[in-house]
């Protein structure tokens, strides 16, 4: 058995004393240390899974009086302390007396040292490692009431004591019951100032299902949501709020323990096409605008990409059509367009291309510039949609719908001396994607022959397909910038049903139209020529030839999802057609 030191050892003792704390990892945080020197600010401690034997010299470390034990006579039993806020050394003291009493262990004080001999009720033993919890529990939460709850939890060994006078809560079982104490107190630590606690068993019911459902419930609800705690162990539900949360918690729970129709279902939709958050904006909007849906509860699990939904049985059905009609593929569109070099004035009275009417002469929506176009956009000179074109006052010989037209008109346009094809770009894009292109001329750096510098950006395309989701009608949105003018772009939009094509004419800078007569550039100055002039230069001479023009035929086409998705506009308050 140990022994009090001698006089004049007492340093000594206290040097021993830290150097075993030391070597099990144990040390007292700076406020504590404070705190052994001025107890009005407090103690803060903590330790982890240390032997009893540890416990109780860290523990003599603040109260000043040496332990004297015998180690045969100590439980073998881990101890593990939490505190989040300063304890005082009273608080302190009536800890350490709880712990001795799970423990089975008498203090007896003596001067500078306190004698700890087995108590007169040795504790039950237990199946299994053993572990002591002391936690200090916030302000909120009454040690006597997070008591009840977890006796309910304990083993027929274990045991579980609440301080009369401070926060703290001891508990003494199974390891395994000792970790679940711990996820029931960080649970009740977050329910509100005088929250009532019910802990409700379930028969039929997923405990952990049955969780998530009330999650959700009350996440829609105004005001603060009641803790909500599955304890799959027991198969069970531990609840912290008011009455009334409870009582509703209650029924509920009563409603998915009986099962039936008037159980709330919870399912995960994984979605593949449509992204989550879009879907699950649509099922809230259309809740809020509708009463009677109002118990339908929607959250998003970004991490599997799924949108969760609470509902009833009869509900859930409408909502698993609707996410069925959101949650589909993309249209692909399949866009072709000509880029050509116009001249500015041409010889003859025809322009060199002009557009075919539709049969009917029905025209399509065509804006230029477009509804949200940018804060400095503006039309093109020229923006017309038909059903073929006329090139100088004719048809193009062997025209025919869909892409064999423009493969014709390129044919023809690349004889004609006065027109230059840049480009003819093609790619299959998705609903919202863009087709991107950049047009490149040589720089010039100075007068006369052989002045002329690297290939440089002048302009950029962007063409954007757009379908109707409701109607599946397809328009495309053509964007030109110059380098020269950034944020200033030429913009059309127009609606092309299959085989219709849509001519563009880029119109110049300060919206003066490059092709009008008397719009031919000034003569050349020696330095570099703005790219609004549209200026074709010779690569041999390096001077300007003539003024030209940008020129855009363009034909989309759905490849791939044309149909609109079905029933896509139905709300979730209509019954199934």
């Amino acid at each position: 058995m140990g022994r009090p030191g001698a006089p004049g050892t007492c340093g000594l003792i206290a040097a021993l004393l830290l150097c075993l704390l030391a070597c099990a990892g144990l040390s007292a945080a700076s406020e504590a240390r404070a705190g052994v020197a001025e107890s009005a600010s407090g103690l803060r401690i903590g330790l982890e899974g240390v032997s009893f034997k540890d416990f109780l010299l860290f523990m003599g470390q603040f109260s000043g009086k040496n332990p004297v034990f015998r180690a045969d006579q100590l439980p073998d039993a881990t101890v593990t302390l939490v505190s989040r806020q300063s304890v005082a050394e009273a608080e302190l003291a009536e800890m350490q007396a709880l712990v001795l009493g799970v423990a089975g262990l008498s203090a007896i004080p003596r001067g500078e040292v306190v004698y700890l001999l087995p108590g007169p009720r040795p504790p039950v033993p237990t199946a299994g490692p053993t572990q002591i919890l002391a936690q200090r529990l916030s302000q909120g939460l009454a040690p006597e009431r997070a008591a009840r709850v977890l006796e309910r939890l304990r083993s027929d060994s274990g045991q579980v004591v609440a301080a009369e006078h401070g926060h703290w809560l001891v508990i003494r079982d199974q390891a395994e019951r000792v970790a679940r104490a711990r996820t029931v107190l960080a649970a009740l630590d977050g329910a509100p100032a005088g929250a009532a606690f019910e802990l409700t068993p379930l028969g039929r019911a997923e405990a952990r299902l049955a969780a998530r459902k009330l999650e959700m419930h009350f996440r829609g609800l105004p005001g603060k949501a009641p803790v909500v705690l599955a304890l799959e162990w027991s198969n069970s539900v531990l609840l912290a709020g008011d009455s009334d949360q409870l009582a509703q918690a209650q029924r509920l729970l009563a409603q998915m323990d009986a099962g039936g129709s008037a159980a709330p279902a919870l399912r995960a939709f994984r979605l593949r096409y449509a992204k989550a958050g879009k879907v699950a904006e649509v099922l809230r909007g259309l809740a809020e605008s509708d009463k009677r849906l109002s118990g339908l509860r929607v959250r998003v699990d970004a991490e599997a990409g799924a949108v969760v939904v609470l509902a009833e049985p009869e509900l859930m059905a409408r909502v698993e059509r609707l996410v069925a009609d959101l949650d589909q593929p993309r249209p692909r569109v399949l866009v072709e367009a000509l880029v050509l070099e116009l001249p500015a004035q041409i010889s003859g009275q025809a322009e060199v291309l002009a557009v075919l009417p539709a049969p009917g002469g029905v025209a399509s929506v065509l804006a230029s510039p477009p509804p949200g176009a940018p804060a400095g956009g503006r039309g093109f000179a020229l923006a017309a949609v038909g059903a073929g074109m006329s090139l100088r006052g004719g048809a193009p010989t062997g025209s025919a719908p869909g892409p064999a037209a423009l493969d014709a008109l390129a044919a023809q346009l690349a004889l004609d001396p006065e027109v230059r094809v840049l480009a003819r770009p093609r790619a299959a894009v998705p609903d919202g994607g863009e087709m991107r292109l950049s047009i490149t001329r040589p720089e010039l750096t100075g007068s006369g022959p052989g002045r002329t510098g690297p290939e440089v950006e002048r302009q950029r395309l962007v063409f954007t397909p757009l379908q109707d989701p409701d109607s599946g009608q397809l328009s495309v949105r053509v964007s030109m910038e110059d380098a020269s003018a950034p944020g200033r772009p030429q913009v059309a939009e127009a609606q092309l049903p299959e085989g219709a094509l849509l001519l563009l004419v880029a119109e110049g800078l300060g919206g003066k139209g490059l092709g009008a007569p008397g719009s031919a550039p000034s003569s050349d100055q020696g330095g570099a020529k703005s790219s609004a002039d549209w200026t074709l230069f010779s690569p041999s001479q390096g001077t300007r030839a003539e003024a030209r023009r940008l020129g855009i035929v363009l034909m989309a086409r759905v490849i791939r999802g044309g149909e609109p998705a079905p029933g896509a506009s139905r709300s979730l308050s209509e019954t199934k057609p």
